[in-house]
């Protein structure tokens, strides 16, 4: 299997700095454009299935690359949603960084007070993936989704673990790109976002 994973647009919120998890936001200006690149750029991909989160900013993104490809739907996915960032939605990540520095909890096992942990997000993106892999052996699928599920995908195989320091910014509609076969994989692009240049 080919899976390509691409994170959606920017959205109003992103530019804000404001945490989102959860919350519905709506892709701005920029990310409808940010949108609108990474379509063209996999304009020419054989692909065979999509799946997305249910918010829009993903769904947005998802249909703008599926527009290229006739007949391909999307299945939209909660368990491809960003982390639940509990009683923080919605708050300014400066607000979010100052709660959790008084706390003294590191961020990969805080739960935002009501949300998910790090552990909890790599648990419930790696179990979907994997039943990607039982469903569609040589085949193309595009997942569209956010920033916490692609880092914690990528740490996951790599086998690094979550409170290590390698934490990944990944970018706006950047593309990774996974190659499975025989049990193995070969991570062939990460955080790709050439098409935005």
């Amino acid at each position: 299997m080919k899976l390509i994973i691409v994170r959606h647009g920017e959205t109003y919120e992103n530019a804000a700095k404001i945490v989102q998890g959860h919350l519905n936001s709506q892709l701005n200006e920029l990310g409808q454009e940010q949108a609108k690149k990474v379509a063209l750029r996999l304009k020419n991909e054989k692909i065979d299935f999509c799946y997305s989160s249910d918010l829009s900013r993903c769904v947005d993104t998802a249909e703008e690359i599926v527009n290229y490809h006739s007949g391909l739907g999307i299945v939209v996915s909660q368990e491809l949603r960003e982390q639940a960032k509990g009683k923080f939605t919605g708050k300014t990540r400066e607000e979010r960084n100052a709660a959790q520095k008084e706390m003294g909890i590191p961020y990969y096992a805080w739960d935002f007070d009501g949300g998910e942990t790090l552990f909890q997000v790599s648990e419930r993106v790696v179990n979907f993936m994997e039943s990607l892999l039982d469903k569609h052996e040589d085949k193309t699928v595009l997942v569209v989704t956010h920033g916490g599920p692609i880092t914690t995908y990528l740490l996951h195989l790599q086998n690094i673990p979550i409170e290590s320091d390698e934490y990944i910014s990944i970018k706006n509609t950047s593309i990774t790109e996974i190659n499975y076969q025989n049990e193995t994989f070969e991570l062939t692009t990460i955080n790709c976002d050439q098409h935005l240049k």
